[in-house]
């Protein structure tokens, strides 16, 4: 009856000859089906032929073809009788009493094998481990040397380790990265183990998302923390709604081992949330319960727009900063010099941030001709002309490698490129002010339609379900909406700026005691 009734469904009950039965299997091997035997009667099979309501001409097609015979069932067999359903009830409660009993011998069985298989497991890594170190080994019939790397703060403990395990029979030497020709010649990275206090592990995990820093660069991951807190709770602000991610956060990192760092970034998210809250006197939306201390977003739309681009020409210069800084620890300040996030480069951009606040402070005066030419054209020129000056500086061995034509056009396309990124880098961060009106029109939007619903029958229930509901759907949505762009904005326009990503994470071949949580400073 279920079946007849269906929407979706059609079906078949017949009888159809016991040797067609496997062509009917395959006639319906292309659509979804169901071929359900339930009695024999002679050569013949009682089946149920289930299909989509879409595919009732393949199915009808194909039991006209082989023979199928309708059975028309009577309607007191369309309803299924007390009896039936307490013998089935039986057999169910019958197989729950023997499926608890065989869960009992289970479980009985398991306490027993489990400290065994441990056991087992133990020997085998510890074997497979043995294996591994011996992989790195180089053996004579008394001897055997090997090399590894281990963090900086590490070496003297295991150094005196080996010497005492091996009753002072060992020579243990002790090479800084930097001493080791392969790794000069970048033939070899060095591993890297991150080293950050435990309240900025969630924010290393957002470093760790978009690669690992390059041995002897800068870990970001203090300077992500704070340019991500200050984004989010700029497009997040609101006190009520910062207070309720921190609990949840706080309560998430207690209760689960796994989501620990997960809870403690979003109980960071909430606390900035807050600040800006009190900064644009929100809380739940409601503008009117405390004092804003600094502006509200749909009051001052011009105010917040300049916070954002000039909190995106902070961090644009940053990240142009941080890849000075790696140049110098990399060695490669020259090369770097006339990189597209160089000095050079950042000259350019600091002297064009100049100009444009000049113009826009004096009412349009330009500053003076030698000025921007000394700032901002020079710096491009010399850029435009890093070809020859490297080849002159012995850092490149031809000017024009695939000739002087192609070099100016790819020049040129360069330096466009480089006017139009930068430009779009800091406009970028306008979206910042953008989502921190969304938010608070996002408020506005809930608060109109609670008012609209309040006015009729039993309105007051539906109205604060409204704002229970629309404060709910603000905290996820938009919640997960801003996180995704604080980090597009730290992906693209910050770390494209200085972020040089390493293939090589530091993995010791033992999680034992070695393992700190020490940055990997060489030692090889």
């Amino acid at each position: 009856s279920e079946l007849e009734r269906s929407t979706l469904l059609s079906s078949a009950v017949g009888t159809i000859d016991e040797k067609a039965l496997p062509k009917l299997r395959d006639r319906l091997a292309a659509i979804p089906s169901a071929v359900l035997p339930f009695a024999s009667s002679g050569a013949g099979v009682d089946v149920v032929v289930v299909v989509l309501k879409r595919d009732r001409e393949v199915l009808d097609r194909a039991l006209r073809d082989l023979g199928f015979r309708r059975i028309e069932i009577p309607d007191e067999l369309r309803r299924l009788s007390s009896d039936f359903i307490s013998q089935v009830d039986g057999e169910i409660e019958a197989l729950r009493g023997k499926l608890e009993g065989l869960t009992a011998e289970f479980d009985e069985a398991t306490a027993g094998a489990v400290p065994r298989l441990v056991n087992l497991l133990e020997r085998v890594e510890a074997a497979i481990l043995l294996t591994r170190i011996k992989d790195y080994c180089k053996l004579t019939e008394r001897t055997c040397i090997f090399s590894g790397w281990v963090p900086r703060d590490r070496v003297d403990a295991l150094a005196a380790r080996i010497r005492k395990r091996t009753g002072g029979k060992a020579v243990v030497e002790v090479a800084d990265a930097e001493s080791i020709r392969k790794v000069r010649e970048g033939k070899v990275e060095v591993p890297v183990l991150l080293k950050n206090p435990s309240q900025l592990k969630p924010f290393q995990m957002l470093v760790s998302g978009y690669g690992m820093p390059r041995y002897n660069t800068v870990d970001p991951t203090l300077f992500v923390a704070v340019t991500f807190l200050i984004m989010f709770g700029m497009m997040f602000g609101d006190l009520g709604q910062g207070l309720v991610l921190v609990a949840g956060g706080l309560v998430t990192s207690a209760r689960s081992a796994r989501f620990r760092d997960i809870g403690k970034l979003v109980a960071a998210c909430g606390v900035s949330s807050s600040v800006f809250g009190l900064l644009y006197g929100s809380v739940f939306g409601v503008e009117g319960l405390i004092p804003a201390i600094w502006v509200r977003p749909l009051e001052g739309i011009s105010d917040l727009f300049k916070v954002a681009v000039g909190f995106g020409v902070i961090v644009v210069s940053l990240g142009i900063i941080l890849n000075i800084v790696n140049s110098v620890r990399s060695h490669s300040f020259v090369e770097d010099f006339f990189d597209k996030s160089g000095p050079l480069v950042g000259m350019v951009y600091w002297s064009g941030i100049g100009i444009a606040v000049t113009v826009m402070m004096s009412s349009g005066r330009v500053p003076h001709p030698a000025v921007v030419t000394g700032l901002f054209v020079v710096p491009l020129v010399l850029f435009f002309l890093k070809g020859p000056l490297l080849k002159a500086l012995g850092r490149r061995r031809e000017a024009f490698a695939e000739g002087v034509g192609t070099y100016i056009m790819e020049g040129m396309v360069e330096v466009l490129e480089i006017l139009m990124g930068y430009l779009a880098n800091t406009v970028s961060f306008i979206r910042v002010a953008a989502f921190g009106l969304a938010h608070a029109g996002l408020f506005v939007a809930v608060f109109s339609l609670a008012d609209l619903v309040a006015a009729k029958p039993g309105g007051a229930v539906a109205s604060t379900m409204i704002l229970i509901l629309g404060n709910v759907l603000i905290i996820l949505l938009e919640g997960l909406i801003v996180t995704i762009q604080a980090l597009r904005l730290e992906y693209y326009e910050f770390f494209s700026k200085f972020f040089r990503t390493s293939t090589a994470e530091y993995k010791p071949v033992f999680m034992g005691r070695f393992v700190g949580t020490g940055n990997v400073k060489g030692g090889g």
